[in-house]
């Protein structure tokens, strides 16, 4: 994964994508965006977006 402003790792789960981060020390996952990925395009809430 390309670094991105959003989150530090990406779950893919069909054409679905899952921005997370997570910290060791507490041992939380924040989940930041899910979208969907078209092409090489991002889309939240049906709109595309630039990450």
């Amino acid at each position: 994964m390309r670094a991105n402003e959003v989150a530090d790792w990406e779950l893919r789960v069909r054409h679905f994508r899952v921005l997370y981060l997570v910290d060791t020390v507490v041992r939380i996952v924040e989940i930041k965006r899910i979208g969907e990925k078209r092409n090489n395009r991002f889309f939240f809430r049906g709109k595309p977006e630039d990450l």
